[in-house]
């Protein structure tokens, strides 16, 4: 096999167009009006068969083989642990065929990034969605509630201000329709989230109170430590998160609020969030695409 095609196994990702190889295309660009392409910008699409030489570039190119293996082997993992579900992230592929192979193989749902990811899953076919961010202003909250009445569908997403959890309510209100509410606790990297503490129980109660919405969990996840090179030092990290979490839970616990969902974690820290009786779903997708 020459290095060329050695590549070509590799996986590339580009949201425009994708091929999955061996034998399916798929393809997640859509617009705000949910449409969903299935072939190349130049209009021809790729086909069963079709060799390397033939096929429209940027596309996506899977090892299926490989990867429905690594699924496996991230299924049989989670086995040893008690009741932690995988919620893979669909940010890295943005592809609904790879989602739904990972949902027949045990996932629990599909997690996205941004809204228009999480329009272009639902349709394709992924009904269980958590958005694992927060989702603002008018346009997109309009967008979110049309997504979370459609039939089927079961839609988190996560909040971190009670002015954004009162918008939600009122937007949702007006399309008749009902979101989950995840608290998103900052457990390190700052990007967003609300302290562990007296904030994460307010916006429950919030969150209990409002029409529209549902309080649904908690969000902990830590970007930076996906990248920490030695997995004692990952550990250490994922171990101040786990803390943390725990005194979200505290709070929660302490007013009488049950708290169904505990989600966070990564490829590089799934084994530790799993492992530490605090978590009850992961979100790791990078496996995936490379053997361990």
């Amino acid at each position: 096999m020459s290095n060329f095609t050695k590549l070509l196994h590799k996986t590339f990702h580009v949201f425009n167009r994708t091929l999955i190889h061996p034998y399916f295309v798929a393809s997640t660009s859509g617009s705000h009006h949910r449409s969903i392409r299935t072939n190349t910008m130049s209009g021809n699409s790729c086909r069963v068969g079709d060799g390397f030489q033939d096929i429209d570039t940027p596309a996506l190119l899977v090892d299926i083989v490989g990867m429905k293996a690594n699924m496996e082997k991230m299924r049989a993992q989670l086995k040893q642990y008690n009741k932690v579900a995988c919620r893979p992230h669909a940010k890295a592929h943005k592809c609904p065929p790879i989602a739904r192979m990972q949902m027949e193989l045990g996932a629990s749902g599909a997690c996205c990034q941004t809204l228009v990811e999480a329009e272009a899953m639902a349709a394709g076919g992924i009904k269980n969605i958590l958005i694992s961010n927060e989702v603002v202003g008018k346009g997109k909250l309009r967008r979110l509630a049309s997504l979370a009445r459609e039939a089927g569908v079961v839609l988190s997403v996560c909040v971190d201000s009670e002015g954004n959890l009162h918008d939600i309510s009122r937007v949702m209100q007006e399309f008749r329709a009902t979101v989950g509410i995840l608290i998103d606790v900052n457990v390190g990297g700052s990007r967003c989230g609300v302290a562990p503490g007296g904030a994460v129980l307010d916006l429950a109660k919030l969150a209990i109170e409002l029409p529209g919405v549902t309080f649904g969990g908690i969000h902990c996840y830590n970007g930076i430590n996906q990248h920490i090179r030695k997995a004692v030092d990952r550990g250490a990290a994922t171990a101040a998160v786990v803390e943390m979490t725990k005194q979200a839970l505290e709070e929660l616990t302490k007013a009488g609020i049950d708290c169904p969902l505990v989600t966070g974690g990564g490829t590089g820290t799934y084994v530790f969030e799993a492992g530490s009786e605090v978590f009850n779903e992961v979100q790791p997708v990078s496996f995936c695409a490379y053997v361990f």
